[in-house]
């Protein structure tokens, strides 16, 4: 019988989110959600001349996107969708994926936070924790950057 405490645990790191600024009016966008509503467009800002879009493209195949290549043709897709042909990349939000129970990578997850903190010079880290229980983080913020250990498997036992 084999031990379950060592079994492989898989990780994995897809693109769970984007944000793309386009020179168009908003309204446009708006609009094509309300008719077909796209489950992958989570949200539409800006005014008359731009247009943010932020993007998560697992839900455009029901699923996560775990290549580069098949990112890269549903984005292509999406963008086809939405008429799109001039854009930028203005936010990218990255996720590893893991089985590994988040105390055991606390320590970790922990170093990781510092390093990165000493890299941007920034002392902003806190944890938090939901009033469930059912979600924790270990974060570092700044202005115009955030990184973040998340635990959304099971609420916590009290």
């Amino acid at each position: 019988m084999k031990d379950s405490t060592n079994a492989q645990k898989d990780i994995y790191a897809f693109i769970h989110t984007f944000e793309i600024r386009i020179k168009q009016n908003k309204q446009l966008f708006k609009l094509m959600q309300k008719e077909r509503k796209l489950v992958y467009l989570k949200n539409i800002r800006g005014d008359e001349t731009e247009t943010i879009l932020e993007i998560n493209p697992n839900k455009f195949h029901g699923y996560k996107i775990k290549t580069l290549s098949e990112f890269n043709s549903t984005l292509k897709l999406i963008l086809s969708e939405l008429k799109i042909t001039d854009y930028y990349f203005s936010r990218i939000d990255v996720t590893l994926d893991s089985e590994i129970e988040f105390e055991k990578c606390y320590k970790v997850n922990s170093f990781i936070i510092n390093l990165d903190s000493t890299r941007l010079n920034v002392d902003n880290t806190f944890s938090t924790t939901h009033k469930s229980g059912a979600k924790r983080q270990y974060i570092l913020k700044s202005s115009n950057y955030q990184h973040a250990f998340y635990d959304i498997t099971k609420p916590i036992s009290h």
